[in-house]
């Protein structure tokens, strides 16, 4: 039975929406219904009680108008708009509701897939491009290739068969009445198309999840959550519909036959699957790479999908990402830069009209946006990013009007601007805090080992203590390996946590168990004491 809703969830909703949000058919404006949510919300509250209690969605907040957005190339290519789904601000509130209820559900009995990263509270396409770089990172550490599989899947949401969803739905445990409510709120829905104005009649959809609902993506994630259960040899993740398999040779059996037997079955697996499932694959577009060390030749290898021949690439591009075959993110690194220095041109002509303050607002948009995305990956290796360095000192110098060969650590300390080294630094300190506290994704959990012991250590220069809190340094031999995500942490939280002073680490690790939870205070203080101080 779903728990009922009140006036006071309906409230904090409504207080939560966006008043400058178009609103789809059968709404309320959002500024008005704001204005008046007090005395709605009980309305409200017993019409949302009732669809609950009888497992039917109410009719009149099914129906979607969709205004086609072009997006590039010719205006007379219908696949070259981007339609834009506006649904009921009222339906909006109902499916939040339910949203709460079904996602609840679905993590307190661990139903969704761990390398499922979109989404989900606590993940994201960090997580996911973290977790995989570390999986190829250590393969060729060991020794090993790296292969993965990228596939593409042709309108993945819009092709979600309603019954089979209903029964994978039955299947983790929404039966009954809950079951009945989704089968309502799926079926017998209709969307319009508005161009200029002008409407064309109302059709009913047969398949897909809603577009621009609030339940849509998490149905969706229901609907593909069993995918890996099919794969045997590969590791499978998500980021929605966005999916890749990552397969590690074993380099104790023969590598070549291996791979080709192991992989071809994972991807005619996968091809089962997704017949089953109804939904299409564009073998075409579906990409493979080898991951290696530049000693290592690439074998001819025969994988197929769907009866296509794979042919390997040179790199790849996943969620935003271009990932190379050697994880040099050269190619990214450069595309990057490009659109760094047209942020910098459009501060060059901005800079004559505008205070600094809202120069500094293009900077975040236009410019740091593109230098954080990705940052732990491609910014390990100092050598790759000398010219993003250069691109950033320049963006500071054209901010603040200075020479070209000003000293720029002067000119970020006035801005309150971080330099790239200092981001990365950051961004590792705060993933390693956030893991070590159960607020990452539950993969990364085994990522860090605490010291079991604190002491002192010495060297000719230097006398300093490791204190409570300190992280096990994973051992690497190559290159490969120490560019990881577990070897750069570790030692950055140890660097870090060494600057602070013995008396502040007894005042805050008097308590054992400060070991499992690691004291936000203490975290507060040690980017304090380096990163607001220097800046």
């Amino acid at each position: 039975m779903m728990t009922p809703t009140s006036n006071t969830e309906i409230i904090d909703i409504i207080s939560n929406m966006d008043t400058s949000k178009s609103v789809g058919p059968n709404s309320i404006p959002n500024q008005l219904i704001n204005a008046i949510k007090h005395s709605v919300s009980t309305p409200l509250a017993n019409i949302f009680n009732c669809s609950f209690l009888s497992g039917i969605f109410p009719e009149f907040l099914k129906l979607t108008k969709i205004i086609p957005i072009h997006k590039k190339d010719s205006k007379l290519n219908i696949s070259n708009y981007r339609p834009i789904s506006l649904l009921s601000n009222i339906n909006k509130i109902l499916e939040k509701i339910m949203f709460k209820r079904l996602y609840t559900f679905l993590e307190t009995n661990h139903c969704i897939y761990d390398l499922q990263f979109g989404f989900r509270q606590k993940h994201s396409t960090n997580h996911a491009l973290l977790s995989m770089t570390q999986q190829i990172r250590d393969t060729i550490e060991n020794g090993n290739i790296a292969i993965g599989v990228f596939v593409d899947f042709q309108k993945a949401f819009d092709t979600v068969n309603h019954n089979i969803l209903l029964k994978k739905l039955i299947h983790y445990g929404i039966r009954g009445t809950a079951n009945k409510w989704f089968e309502s709120y799926l079926t017998k829905r209709k969307q319009c198309v508005s161009i200029a104005g002008q409407s064309s009649e109302y059709r009913y959809i047969n398949h897909g999840v809603p577009q621009g609902s609030v339940l849509g993506p998490l149905l969706f994630l229901v609907y593909i959550n069993d995918l890996h259960t099919c794969i045997r040899h590969s590791t499978v993740r998500h980021f929605a519909d966005d999916t890749n398999l990552l397969y590690s040779n074993d380099r104790n059996k023969p590598r070549n036959r291996n791979i080709v037997r192991n992989l071809n079955k994972d991807l005619k697996s996968l091809n089962h699957w997704l017949l089953a499932n109804k939904i299409s694959l564009n073998s075409t577009k579906t990409e493979m790479i080898f991951f290696k060390d530049k000693k290592t030749k690439i074998p001819k290898l025969d994988i197929r999908l769907n009866g296509t021949k794979l042919e390997s690439t040179n790199d790849v591009k996943y969620v935003g990402i271009i990932f190379d075959e050697h994880l040099t993110f050269s190619n990214h690194i450069k595309l990057m830069n490009a659109k760094l220095k047209r942020a910098n041109d459009l501060l060059a002509i901005s800079r004559h009209y505008l205070p600094k303050e809202l120069l500094i607002q293009i900077y975040y948009g236009q410019f740091y946006s593109h230098l954080t995305y990705g940052c732990q990956l491609w910014g390990q290796n100092q050598d790759q990013i000398n010219q993003t360095v250069t691109l950033q000192k320049k963006a500071i110098r054209l901010m603040t009007f200075s020479h070209y060969l000003a000293h720029s650590s002067t000119l970020f300390k006035e801005l309150k601007i971080l330099k790239l080294t200092d981001i990365i630094k950051l961004y590792n300190i705060l993933f390693t805090h956030s893991t070590l506290n159960d607020k990452s994704p539950i993969i990364f959990k085994d990522y860090f080992t605490f010291k079991k012991t604190a002491h002192r250590q010495f060297s000719q220069n230097t006398q300093f203590s490791i204190p409570k809190g300190s992280l096990e340094i994973p051992q690497y031999k190559t290159k490969f390996g120490q560019l990881s995500i577990k070897f750069i942490c570790s030692t950055v939280w140890n660097q870090f946590h060494r600057q602070l002073s013995t008396q502040h680490f007894e005042k805050y690790t008097e308590n054992e168990h400060w070991l499992q939870n690691i004291n936000q205070i203490l975290l507060k203080q040690l980017l304090k004491c380096h990163f607001l101080e220097n800046y």
